[in-house]
């Protein structure tokens, strides 16, 4: 939140009216991943051969991609309706760069632990 509000350098007043909007979006959008994730698990189990699995992966990936589309745009007109245009438009954007920044972050943390010898010995 903090990171989202210093980049979109959110007034009070923006600020009181964008955050129940934004977390009804990730409501939404943590909803269609958990489906997503939770349909993958269940497709593990069923019968087919290979190329029925992918041939059902990608129709799944498809619908997935297709939802996650309907909720931005929808989204996006929500944030235009609490937000000047240019600040609704940087949203999307500023959440990307967060997500590449936490994301480099973990890699790098990661990186640290194995180039230190990391945690990965077995203890006694």
């Amino acid at each position: 939140m903090q990171y989202l509000s210093q980049k979109l350098n959110l007034s009070a007043d923006e600020a009181e009216k964008f955050w129940p909007v934004y977390k009804n979006y990730t409501k939404e959008v943590e909803t269609l991943i958990a489906e997503r994730h939770n349909r993958r698990q269940q497709d593990r189990t069923l019968p087919g051969d290979a190329d029925d699995i992918a041939k059902r992966n990608m129709d799944n990936d498809l619908g997935y991609e297709k939802r996650m589309y309907d909720i931005r745009s929808r989204y996006t007109n929500e944030f235009q309706r609490v937000l000047p245009a240019r600040k609704a438009g940087a949203v999307f954007k500023s959440e990307r760069e967060f997500r590449t920044i936490m994301l480099n972050h973990l890699n790098n943390q990661r990186l640290n632990r194995i180039n230190q010898g990391g945690n990965f010995r077995k203890r006694p």
